[in-house]
């Protein structure tokens, strides 16, 4: 007998919203525990009149009025004191005997779980998520123990979690939150499927899967009874973005999925994620952006033997699956520098800064030579360093020599783990002498891949990072280890702080958002990786040269050389371990993002060795799905 194909995710699931008692038996739980009787059954319906009929929990129905007031108006501010608000900072019991005996356990499914039929499973380890896909599965809840469990809440959840490693203790934002209204417990009963025919007050006691045996109902009294194992379908739909309230800067590349980066070890064993391989995506130590299908038992802490001055809601059980997010990009047709302007333009009108005499005299110099012999070129980024030759007492300088590259951003395809590519890239380089007759010699020409890490200690990151913030058109008297991040955006937000300070204790009055947002870029945290790029090649008009044969020519007094790098950055390597690691198959370079706490840039640093200077340049690179 032929299979018959089953409906599509989208026809099949009911589109809801949610009702005013899962609302208020769900996402609006509050933090404090109330006198709530749930040993009792809950209330029963006159099948004619469908009005309430009191029992000993005395609940009664809202009216309508009561209940759009209730759910539209105060829902947003109840919802700072709910238990969902509040999840991580909830105590979790350990070694407790009774939340022990409870075996939590999440399983995925390929398309909807359904009663009666035969789930096809999948290791979502091994698999990679984008936006839109949806996420099947159900979670199995089995009291192991000889006695009835008392709970308050069941919750399902998918949720996104950065947690950022600072010098106390870590400090972690939930971005995300989904919950399943039909896994998680409520007294309501409404059809998860096109196809249930449910009574909605019904709350299905003693409903069984035939296909397992397994309770598809929680006891209404909350209770989990021993020996049982109940079974709560899921489904979630991965969104196309955060709410737009995520971020309270309203800057919409904040507002856009992240890739998961880093692992929270504390939870997840490493083998958990894509199978045998090891993800090396280069995180800050103890730093994580992930996502999960959460599973959470929530109870009094006087009903598992825990003694508190005041009963407390603690996390029971909570059983964490990790799915790996690698979102499809996001394309905004608007200019993030105007807003950057605007925001250091009412800084330093705040505190009128003066920075010039920070300046060396050597590079005062080469500026002003550099301008007079008209060398800038619009449209390119440039490195300009004096040109020395080396004598016995010392070293005299012949004149300058730049290195400059077209303003682009370079781009590859990312890389999944174990899946080789090609990612070939192809730079155009000129350099230009001016000084005495010598002609330079290239010694040597290096090129290296790295990795940025932005992440901020507590606050949210007030602006969006541009090509224009992280890289200067014209470096002058450039240095290596400080030509970055550092020194464009943090150095400079560090002068400000000091010259905010100042203000501050002279008596100016200066908003204390103002004051946290250029605090909060001033103390930003950087992660630099390097990774070598092995095998480039040198190519004039298309012939291959080597770089001892490399031509010069003569051009308004000036000598210049033209060439272009090739190179593949799939061969690149991991530097500093022990066994060397090799290309972007072992190296797992998310694409490029940027969220209220954490951000990952890349560039390419093309470091040329002349026999008189050493010219480094940076290329912004954009990594994409």
């Amino acid at each position: 007998m032929k299979d018959i194909e089953p409906p599509s995710e989208e026809t099949l699931l009911n589109n809801i919203l949610p009702s005013y008692d899962m609302f208020k038996s769900t996402i609006s739980l509050e933090l404090e525990p109330s006198d709530e009787n749930y040993t009792v059954d809950p209330p029963t319906y006159d099948d004619h009149t469908m009005t309430p009929v009191t029992s000993a929990r005395e609940s009664e129905t809202p009216d309508a009025e009561v209940l759009v007031d209730d759910y539209s108006g105060s829902a947003e501010n109840n919802l700072q004191e709910t238990i969902l608000a509040n999840m991580d900072n909830l105590p979790s019991l350990k070694g407790n005997a009774k939340s022990d005996g409870l075996d939590v356990k999440i399983s995925f499914t390929e398309t909807v779980g359904q009663v009666g039929i035969k789930p096809v499973m999948t290791d979502i380890s091994a698999r990679e998520f984008k936006q839109g896909d949806f996420l099947h599965g159900y979670v199995t809840i089995k009291n192991t123990t000889e006695e009835a469990i008392k709970f308050d809440m069941v919750y399902v959840l998918f949720d996104g979690v950065v947690a950022l490693n600072t010098d106390t203790s870590p400090n972690k934002h939930t971005f995300l939150t989904m919950v399943d209204l039909f896994a998680s417990w409520s007294y309501a009963n409404i059809d998860r499927l096109v196809t249930d025919k449910g009574d909605p007050h019904d709350w299905c006691p003693g409903e069984i899967d035939p296909y397992d045996g397994t309770s598809l109902s929680i006891d209404a009294r909350r209770l989990f009874q021993p020996g049982v194992t109940y079974k709560r379908f899921f489904t979630f739909k991965i969104p196309q973005k955060l709410l737009d309230n995520t971020c309270e800067k309203s800057l919409p590349q904040h507002a856009e999925l992240c890739p998961t980066l880093g692992i929270n070890r504390d939870e997840v064993p490493v083998s958990m994620l894509l199978s045998s391989s090891r993800v090396r995506d280069l995180a800050m130590v103890n730093s994580f952006l992930s996502y999960s299908v959460s599973a959470i038992i929530i109870g009094r802490a006087s009903n598992f033997g825990v003694d508190t001055v005041n009963d407390k809601y603690v996390i029971v059980n909570r059983k964490n699956a990790p799915i790996r997010l690698l979102p499809e990009p996001a394309y905004f047709d608007y200019d993030a520098n105007i807003h950057y302007q605007a925001f250091v333009s009412s800084i330093e009108e705040l505190i009128k800064p003066d920075f010039s005499s920070s300046m060396s005299q050597e590079t005062l110099k080469v500026k002003q030579l550099y301008h007079q012999r008209n060398l800038e070129k619009s449209g390119y980024y440039q490195c300009v360093e004096p040109f020395k030759k080396k004598t016995l007492t010392g070293s005299s300088n012949m004149g300058i020599i730049t290195m400059s590259s077209k303003k682009t951003e370079y781009c590859i395809n990312y890389t999944p783990p174990n899946h080789g590519l090609k990612s070939k890239m192809i730079i155009p380089i000129e350099i230009r002498y001016s000084g005495t007759s010598q002609t330079p010699i290239i010694k040597k020409v290096e090129v290296e891949l790295v990795a940025m890490t932005i992440q901020s200690k507590r606050h949210p990151i007030p602006i969006e990072f541009t090509n224009e913030m992280l890289f200067n058109d014209q470096e002058i008297l450039s240095n290596p280890v400080t030509n970055n991040f550092d020194t464009i955006i943090i150095g400079k937000f560090n002068k400000y702080l000091q010259k905010m300070s100042q203000a501050v204790k002279a008596g100016a009055k200066i908003e204390y958002s103002i004051y946290r947002d250029v605090k909060t870029l001033a103390s930003l945290s950087t992660k630099y990786i390097n990774l070598s790029v092995p095998d480039i090649e040198f190519y004039q008009d298309d012939t291959n040269l080597k770089l001892n044969s490399m031509p010069w020519e003569s051009n308004e007094n000036d000598l210049v050389t033209k060439f272009s790098i090739a190179m593949d950055l799939n061969k690149c390597t991991l530097k500093g371990v022990n066994n060397t690691v090799k290309g972007l198959d072992k190296i797992t370079l998310v694409p490029t993002f940027q969220s209220c706490y954490v951000s990952r840039m890349y560039y390419i640093k093309v470091t040329v060795k002349t026999n008189g200077a050493t010219l480094v340049l940076n290329l912004p690179l954009r990594i994409e799905r």
